[in-house]
């Protein structure tokens, strides 16, 4: 009973009852197996073994429990890992289904990329296309204004010539040794000039038509005419400009006193007029009035002839027997020529400028046309002086209303509107006027050439 004992507790199977001396040779056999195991407790007493053997029973439970925590704790790092292990299958998931998606939109990246390059290429072939056909387009709308420009001006050159051929044969028969030009030669010399500058601005010469969206300076243009009519107007605008500038040099002073020039000239006549006032009447004034000095020849008969034939030497001394201009070397004759220079100077260096815009120069033979110009101008405002009626050039005020008729046409239309009113924008010619004849009448008007205007548009 007691062998089963010990076999239990040792973990061996019972065995049936045996002798005492069998059953203690056992025992010591197997103690004596066991401590061969366990050789570091040979020798101790039962007493101990049993007692160490609790010890590792204890053991053995701290061990199992601590084993025991130890699984528990390597089942949770299980579980976590396993956690891990589906929350990484869901990145991964996600991680392909993003790779799938950044395929497919890069995919439509490149196919809207070849989508809009061929748009692109569509749209750039249409846009030459429509920049081609608005280009030819353009071009046969310029040459046919062009076209309708020159013709009307073949028109208008006519028509001045046929009145030049009638009035140079009224010419003949009222012509008289009188240096005073009759009415019919005025008109006459008058649009002779008319037509040079209708001549040297008409739109056949190129270099001076204005390319589009292109302005002259506030010098040339200072209402804006072209901003409201058009580059297809700058002829007009250019016929303008050469006739303001005839005026400042010729006729700036009435009575022929602004024939030499807007300087110096006009002073020196006047005080040959009061010097001349004095020797025969009461003493007046000795030097030009501070007010409009040339106010005297508008009601004193007496000193319009003496201008009348002052200017009448003046004529003769600038012109030779052959009709040539003289050297100048004289004073008068000298401050003529500069007077004609400075016209023509002006003249040219508004061409010159106008041509440049294009990127052209003004041909060779322009200036030679241009000083006949100003030669002509000095005849006309000479004949001014020479007249004991008053002449003048007139015209009319940016956005004064006018009638079409006698005194004002139009310079496109001419007296075709006659009787209608419109509103000045540009005066393109001045007119020709002549007041009273100096002597019994100081007052009457006749319209001898009448006004060009360019009207305002509705």
């Amino acid at each position: 009973m007691a062998m089963n004992l010990g076999r239990k507790v040792f973990g061996l199977p019972p065995k049936f009852e045996e002798s005492a001396s069998s059953v203690r040779n056992s025992y010591a056999f197997q103690i004596e197996q066991f401590l061969n195991r366990v050789a570091n407790r040979r020798g101790s007493s039962l007493e101990s073994l049993f007692a160490w053997g609790r010890g590792v029973s204890n053991e053995k439970v701290e061990l199992e429990h601590k084993l025991a925590v130890q699984v528990k704790a390597h089942q949770d790092a299980e579980g976590k890992i396993e956690g891990l292990n589906r929350a990484l299958g869901d990145v991964e998931s996600k991680f392909r289904h993003a790779s799938n998606e950044l395929h497919r939109l890069s995919a439509e990246k490149r196919n809207m990329a070849d989508s809009h390059a061929d748009e692109l290429s569509r749209l750039i072939i249409g846009h030459s296309k429509t920049v081609s056909e608005l280009q030819t387009r353009l071009e046969t709308d310029h040459n046919i204004a062009v076209d309708s420009l020159v013709n009307g001006h073949s028109k208008e050159v006519d028509r001045l010539n046929k009145e030049i051929t009638k009035l140079v044969g009224q010419l003949l028969v009222n012509q008289s040794d009188n240096q005073a030009w009759p009415d019919d030669k005025l008109k006459l010399k008058f649009r002779e000039l008319q037509r040079s500058i209708e001549s040297a601005t008409s739109p056949r010469h190129k270099e001076f038509l204005i390319p589009q969206n292109q302005q002259l300076g506030a010098h040339l243009d200072p209402v804006n005419f072209l901003s409201r009519a058009g580059t297809g107007k700058s002829h007009i605008l250019l016929k303008s400009i050469i006739w303001t500038i005839f005026y400042e040099q010729f006729f700036s002073a009435p009575f022929g006193f602004g024939a030499l020039g807007p300087g110096k000239a006009q002073k020196e006549l006047m005080d040959i007029y009061f010097a001349w006032r004095k020797i025969f009447d009461k003493p007046t004034e000795t030097a030009s009035p501070s007010g409009e000095k040339f106010a005297v020849f508008h009601q004193d008969k007496l000193a319009n002839n003496w201008r009348s034939a002052t200017f009448q030497c003046i004529n003769v001394a600038l012109t030779l027997s052959d009709g040539r201009k003289p050297a100048p070397d004289t004073l008068l004759a000298k401050l003529s020529a500069d007077n004609v220079n400075q016209a023509v100077n002006r003249i040219m260096g508004v061409l010159s400028e106008v041509a440049r815009l294009s990127n052209s120069t003004v041909k060779s033979e322009v200036e030679d046309d241009i000083r006949r110009m100003a030669n002509l101008s000095l005849e006309i405002a000479l004949q001014f002086g020479v007249h004991s009626a008053k002449l003048r050039l007139s015209g009319a005020s940016r956005g004064e209303q006018v009638v079409i008729g006698e005194e004002f046409h139009d310079c496109e239309d001419g007296d075709y509107n006659k009787g209608s009113p419109f509103v000045v924008d540009l005066v393109v010619v001045p007119s020709l006027q002549k007041i009273g004849d100096g002597r019994l009448d100081m007052t009457s008007k006749r319209t001898i050439v009448p006004c060009e205007i360019y009207p305002e548009t509705p």
